[in-house]
């Protein structure tokens, strides 16, 4: 008999981290998987699953509400509690830190099914940065009956927290295992055409490497002033060093749009563009010199590069990056935060001969997290 496993995913970020999970569970004779797509990104998502081709077996994004926080949270945990209601899974998997995932661990919560947290153990442990996702995560450990911690930081953070150590399983992070397969995929030779293309779209020589940053800038806790003084930073930057450029995806959120294309829209060597195919978008990764971020995963796709990273963040929830010395946390006073984009701009690229081990990893999360499940629902 086949056990039912549901997986929930709402965000881009959750598809790309989830991705080679759901691959390597349809893979087993013993799982049988359902994909629940919330649609909390909007055609974000749906564009990203259809990327990985990743086909979801219920999509609920008619159904969910936008606006608040609030109203949000609640659509979700309505229509997800009446999927799990009917299709009865023996356990529930979420990812994260996301408003599906608090959803998903509700609704299962309340309907008495196990919960299985993917990313467990992240902390700043300041509810408020990043907000609301400080809380999520943590209101998810409460309940998760399985925690797949990505690193020993990680897994210490949840058992100081009170959870029975053999609840907790050590497994890695799963983005290293989605980046080492696309990366398969990029450096393929039918690829090599398409990529020469997408660096001539931004104004890059075909064999460019290292003459360019990306840039990613979402994050709710740094919208408003606090967003403006960055972007005035990389203007600063821009306008000083017109031979290096920048590339930076645009989250769709239209306020974000808007003042990204006031402050840098009119620069020739900004390149504000729609967010990118997972595809394209690890490629430029691959071949930039850093990134300047608010994000999270791509602290850990950086890392797994070897690229520097500038976390534009007052903390971060992924200190392995600062301890290993390829992510710095930036002054975001726009004059200090120029300074510091200069200094890594003139700075030597860094070296492969320097890499260490990478703490997020190894590339076999997913299959450490198979065997996790298969133990844990054989058992119960």
């Amino acid at each position: 008999m086949k056990h039912k496993v549901a997986i929930v995913i709402g965000t881009r970020p959750e598809a790309i981290k989830l991705w080679p999970l759901i691959e390597i569970l349809r893979e087993d004779p013993l799982i049988e998987p359902t994909v629940i797509s919330t649609g909390q990104h909007g055609s974000m998502i749906s564009n990203m699953l259809r990327d990985l081709e990743i086909q979801p077996d219920v999509a609920l994004a008619n159904r969910i509400a936008p606006g608040s926080l609030s109203t949000l949270l609640s659509s979700l945990l309505v229509a997800i509690e009446e999927v799990l209601l009917e299709n009865k899974p023996s356990i529930v998997v979420v990812q994260g830190d996301t408003a599906s995932a608090l959803a998903g661990t509700i609704a299962a919560f309340f309907a008495r099914i196990p919960v299985a947290h993917v990313e467990a153990g992240l902390r700043t442990h300041d509810l408020k940065a990043p907000f609301p996702e400080e809380f999520n995560r943590q209101a998810i450990a409460r309940v998760a009956d399985l925690h797949f911690a990505p690193t020993n930081v990680a897994a210490a953070n949840l058992i100081r927290e009170g959870i029975s150590p053999e609840r907790v399983i050590l497994t890695g992070n799963t983005v290293v295992d989605a980046t080492i397969k696309m990366l398969q995929n990029i450096q393929s030779q039918k690829n090599k055409e398409k990529q020469s293309h997408l660096l001539e779209s931004f104004g890059l020589e075909p064999l460019s490497e290292g003459n360019f940053a990306i840039v990613t800038l979402h994050r709710r806790e740094n919208a408003g002033k606090h967003f403006e003084t960055v972007l005035q930073g990389l203007r600063n930057t821009a306008l000083k060093r017109k031979d290096f450029r920048f590339i930076f995806p645009v989250h769709p959120n239209p306020i974000i749009s808007k003042i990204a294309n006031q402050h840098l829209g009119d620069l020739q060597n900004v390149v504000l563009t729609d967010p990118l195919v997972y595809r394209d978008f690890l490629f430029l990764l691959s071949r930039c010199k850093f990134v300047l971020t608010d994000s999270g995963g791509i602290q850990e796709e950086a890392l797994t590069l070897g690229k520097r990273i500038l976390i534009a963040r007052e903390d971060t929830e992924r200190q392995e990056g600062v301890s290993h010395g390829l992510a710095e946390l930036v002054d975001l006073t726009s004059s200090d935060l120029s300074q510091t984009i200069i200094r890594e701009i003139e700075k030597a690229s860094f070296s492969n001969s320097e890499k260490t081990t990478n703490p997020y990893g190894d590339g076999r999360s997913s299959q450490k997290i198979r065997d996790a499940l298969v133990s844990f629902l054989t058992q119960h």
